[in-house]
């Protein structure tokens, strides 16, 4: 049996990308397949949304995706973060000293988040199946 999931991430669409995470932080393990993957999406992708139970990169992980995005960003993408977690919001104000577009939200604020990504109306829905999808991936311990 393999270990629990801390997060799990797809692209939806060509311009999307979509992050899920539990409690708990990624492993390094998943938190650098993550940056592999998004290194390959960050030429397209315009605005990711990241739905959290209150875990997110820990300061090496986040250091490693400040130098990811370095490299890699030509043009700017948009992160919404939904949570309810202090602790991910957090993360949030951490991640903006070197990311101007990474906002967090509360779950109820949903609508202004994709909003902000610039998500069309007609295109939230299926966004979100993605992420109820991702989010049945990880564990919720």
């Amino acid at each position: 049996m393999s270990a629990a999931r801390t997060m799990a991430f797809a692209r939806h669409g060509p311009v999307y990308g979509v992050v899920v995470h539990s409690v708990r932080a990624p492993t390094d393990a998943e938190w650098d397949e993550y940056l592999r993957q998004t290194g390959e999406w960050l030429p397209e992708v315009h605005g990711v949304l990241i739905v959290t139970e209150g875990g997110g990169p820990t300061s090496s992980q986040r250091r490693s995706l400040k130098k990811m995005l370095a490299e890699k960003m030509h043009h700017s993408i948009f992160l919404a973060v939904i949570s309810s977690s202090m602790l991910a919001r957090g993360i949030v104000l951490a991640i903006n000293l070197f990311n101007p577009y990474i906002r967090a939200f509360h779950p109820e604020d949903l609508d202004r988040a994709l909003s902000f990504l610039g998500v069309p109306v007609a295109e939230r829905p299926a966004l979100l199946v993605v992420a109820k999808r991702l989010r049945e991936e990880v564990d919720a311990a």
